[in-house]
């Protein structure tokens, strides 16, 4: 009777865990969509913004996140790596890549207000050190993510190979966080490479158009 109410009581505190987990990605996903949207109608200066969120949703989605979500390539989906029920239920398959895709833009976003905490216009003109920045923070939220949401619930399988991650399976060293982590990590510092100076290039646009209109 006691082994019975214990594994009651362990399975009770995973489900717990898990709709935590669901509830903090749905936050994280749609959380900036509604000052997102107002910043674009109010404030013609901080329209770049929604371009730069939208780029970054596209970009996880193509680079990694459709990918390892579907196991595209050599992999398996995301419903056979991951043993929840519970995420497997309100994060399934057909929304999941989508979901994690919003959630790796709003990361993308909060990086644009890291660098507007310490530099005036960051996005005016490229830096190393906006860069070294960009990449720290990549890196340490997907650490952050994968301590405290993944590390449990993405144990099984096998992930994709995906642009964003062409070394794994081939190379694949273990560490302290989840599985084929390094890899993750990997991406993240590529998307980073890419991501910063596409941000700036969409600022410039974005503030030349809008010049232009003001001279109109």
């Amino acid at each position: 009777k006691n082994h019975s109410h214990r594994r009651r009581f362990s399975s009770a505190m995973v489900f717990e865990d898990d709709a935590l987990t669901v509830v903090i990605i749905y936050a994280f996903a749609f959380g900036p969509i509604i000052p997102l949207t107002v910043l674009h109608v109010f404030r013609r200066d901080l329209q770049w913004v929604m371009s730069v969120y939208i780029f970054s949703v596209v970009i996880c989605a193509v680079g990694w996140e459709a990918w390892w979500n579907f196991g595209i390539c050599d992999g398996d989906p995301v419903d056979v790596r991951r043993p929840s029920e519970t995420l497997n239920k309100y994060l399934p398959k057909s929304l999941n890549w989508l979901i994690n895709s919003m959630a790796d833009g709003t990361v993308c976003l909060i990086a644009i207000l890291i660098l507007n905490l310490y530099r005036k216009e960051p996005f005016r003109s490229p830096s190393f050190v906006d860069a070294g920045v960009v990449a720290l923070w990549f890196v340490f939220q997907q650490i952050l993510a994968g301590a405290l949401l993944f590390d449990v619930n993405l144990t099984e399988g096998t992930l994709s190979r995906a642009p964003f991650s062409p070394l794994h399976p081939f190379w694949n060293p273990v560490a302290s966080v989840g599985p084929a982590d390094v890899n993750i990590e990997l991406t993240w510092i590529l998307m980073s490479l890419i991501w910063y100076p596409c941000a700036i290039f969409i600022h410039r646009r974005c503030d030349t158009s809008g010049r232009k209109d003001k001279l109109a």
